[in-house]
């Protein structure tokens, strides 16, 4: 598909009349018929015959068309469209380091004479005179620029940061744009000897503007996909392109003004990310004091969870082996204990302490729970003194004793007469 973009000479020739125009206005000699002899430069129809080309391939690449991109040498108007199509198609290039990556890419390393076009050769003949110049970059940029009015919030870059880099293209103090091609940046060993434009732009006094202030990073929805879309749709009528005032002319005072908006938003909105940052440094400090108060309080339920323990009676836990005694009674002949296995059922045994040998339920009452085989003997009237030893519920201490239920007063005193008095295991 040819889409008729015209020769890097009539490029020249374009720009030349452009500047011609902007010269006479700086200088005072204001035209009545501004708009009629910037027409008759053809600049902005030879910008708009790119973004048509441009759009041409980006409807094509959405409808899932493999596309080649050439033009006679291949590092002109190919790393032009190429590289627009780039630009509109996916949302990292239109950040600022997938800027410079663009560039890179489809500027510098395929091949684009930087030297030549831009009029750094060794010739005496001027810009307008050396059949070698031409402003192939600038017209790229441009119909960035372009771009970024038709779609204010999907750059991440300003219109200050655009000027810098075509400011650094032609006053030749970093190495990116020295020669035309990789091959002699390589034998000129440019890369370690010079600085690149990149860390000159990060370096910048004005690097702060350089971030455009409305970008928003393209997000799935139909809100978003409104203020940023994902894939660019640029309009190619002439009556939506206009002149780069802020490059073209920004040596008139009256150009100055028309940015002043745009400077006091950049000003409030460093304000507000100044604010922003204290108040989530303060929010950060906030979440850890939080997380110190979310221990403490945890503590402080343990600790009460011990005290109500104590003051329900509890004598001592084994929460590992499943465990829990508790203080149930206490009369004038003793205490009366008992163990909870944790997680257990349980069942109770009555035996016979008395004398006689009769059952009598409530008396020398004994409570056995059973668990897994094992009966944990859990506690029993007495009328002497006992203690608990917590080296009991230990399982290698633990005495395993058969008892049982018909066994005469003396076998329930043996079992209270030993220093283990409350406390036993039976089968």
């Amino acid at each position: 598909m040819f889409m008729g973009i015209e020769n890097i000479h009539s490029m020249r020739d374009s720009i030349r009349k452009l500047f011609d125009l902007i010269k006479n206005e700086i200088r005072g000699n204001e035209r009545p018929n501004w708009l009629s002899c910037l027409e008759s430069t053809r600049w902005l129809e030879h910008v708009r015959s790119i973004l048509v080309s441009c759009s041409v391939c980006v409807t094509k690449l959405v409808e899932g068309t493999s596309l080649v991109i050439h033009c006679s040498d291949g590092w002109d108007r190919t790393a032009q469209i190429a590289a627009l199509v780039k630009l509109c198609a996916d949302p990292f290039y239109r950040t600022i380091k997938g800027f410079q990556v663009l560039v890179e890419q489809e500027w510098c390393a395929f091949g684009h004479q930087f030297r030549a076009r831009s009029g750094h050769t060794d010739t005496q003949a001027a810009y307008w005179e050396d059949d070698s110049t031409s402003p192939v970059f600038i017209q790229f940029v441009d119909a960035v620029w372009q771009l970024m009015r038709q779609f204010p919030c999907s750059f991440e870059f300003s219109e200050r940061y655009l000027i810098a880099l075509l400011d650094e293209v032609y006053s030749k103090r970093s190495g990116t744009f020295l020669h035309d091609c990789e091959e002699a940046r390589m034998g000129s060993k440019t890369v370690i000897r010079c600085t690149s434009a990149w860390t000159l732009l990060e370096a910048h006094p004005q690097a702060v503007d350089f971030r455009n202030p409305f970008f928003m990073v393209p997000l799935s929805g139909e809100g978003s996909k409104e203020k940023s879309p994902t894939v660019l749709q640029c309009k190619w009528h002439t009556s939506s392109l206009a002149i780069w005032s802020s490059f073209y002319l920004r040596s008139l005072e009256s150009n100055d003004s028309r940015d002043a908006w745009a400077k006091e938003l950049q000003v409030t909105q460093r304000e507000l990310q100044d604010q922003l940052s204290t108040a989530h440094q303060q929010l950060q400090s906030q979440v850890e004091q939080n997380s110190d108060l979310q221990s403490e309080l945890e503590q402080l339920r343990r600790e009460r969870a011990q005290l109500t323990r104590l003051l329900e009676g509890e004598v001592y836990s084994d929460t590992l082996n499943g465990l829990l005694v508790h203080e149930e009674d206490e009369d004038e002949d003793g205490v009366l204990l008992s163990v909870t296995p944790v997680g257990e059922s349980r069942t109770t045994l009555e035996t016979s302490c008395s004398d006689t040998g009769s059952t009598t339920p409530g008396a020398n009452e004994v409570k056995v729970y059973s668990t897994t085989g094992v009966g944990c003997f859990l506690g029993g009237s007495m009328s002497q003194d006992f203690e608990i030893l917590q080296s009991y519920f230990d399982p290698t201490r633990r005495e395993t004793r058969s008892m049982d239920p018909t066994s005469s007063s003396n076998g329930c005193n043996d079992l209270f007469t030993r220093r283990i008095t409350v406390e036993e295991v039976v089968r």
